[in-house]
């Protein structure tokens, strides 16, 4: 009975080891230090940023092009010019479109050959065509007859000749080119860019400097160097305004 006794106090005292054991092992896991991971340092003020992220280009600007300033409104300053339409005769051309002058000057002038006040612009209209047709103006003489007479074609040749116009003209006889720009007075005298939008409008006589300045100023923008050639100077006519009304 007494060696009974003892030999269960060893099994006592072995499994009390064993149990502090296994706790001192559990507590080790507990207390081993968790993985790390490596700090992102910040840049500070004195640090030089890479080459490779450093932006040296400065930021573009694109303008927006003249064609977008529109208006609605057809043959006022700022709208798309009207195409050509109803033409029942050329002179000094093959028949063209308004549209195949894309990328040029175009300067339409609506005129009829008895009309005084168009008489008058001639010289003008020559000494432009003269100075800068080479240099990518394109003068369009639209002819609307108001008399019955004028509408033959032989009248207007005889005229175009008599007068030395050297431009390309297209007989309106029906004024649909008329009605497609709204216009109303001979003479009248629209600048379309290169875009084909109208630039500037300048009804009657008068106003030459101006308009050879908006001719210029067109001309310019396509990159046309016209610094070999003089603005002319109109002291008799340039502030005369005078015009011819016509009816639809």
């Amino acid at each position: 009975m007494k060696k009974h006794k003892h030999l269960f106090l060893f099994l006592i005292m072995v499994g009390a080891i064993l149990a502090l054991a296994a706790c001192g092992q559990a507590d080790s896991r507990d207390e081993a230090p968790a993985p790390t991971s490596t700090p992102v340092s910040e840049p500070t003020e004195d640090s030089e940023q890479s080459p490779a992220t450093v932006t040296s280009e400065p930021p573009t600007f694109t303008p927006m092009p003249v064609s977008e300033f529109t208006s609605d409104t057809p043959g006022e300053v700022g709208s798309l010019a009207p195409e050509l339409a109803g033409i029942v005769g050329w002179i000094n051309t093959e028949p063209f479109t308004l549209a195949s002058l894309r990328g040029q000057v175009v300067l339409v002038d609506f005129w009829t050959y008895t009309c005084i006040n168009c008489i008058r612009t001639l010289p003008f209209l020559k000494e432009w065509q003269e100075k800068y047709a080479d240099r990518g103006l394109n003068i369009i003489g639209v002819h609307t007859p108001e008399f019955e007479f004028e509408k033959t074609k032989a009248n207007v040749e005889d005229a175009v000749s008599r007068n030395g116009l050297g431009w390309r003209m297209a007989q309106d006889n029906d004024k649909k080119t008329w009605r497609a720009f709204n216009n109303r007075y001979w003479p009248t005298k629209y600048l379309i860019d290169a875009s084909g939008v109208i630039r500037y409008r300048h009804i009657g006589e008068g106003a030459y400097d101006e308009t050879e300045r908006q001719i210029r100023g067109l001309l310019e923008e396509i990159g046309v160097d016209l610094s070999d050639i003089d603005v002319s100077r109109d002291t008799e006519s340039g502030s005369r305004s005078t015009t011819r009304r016509g009816g639809y």
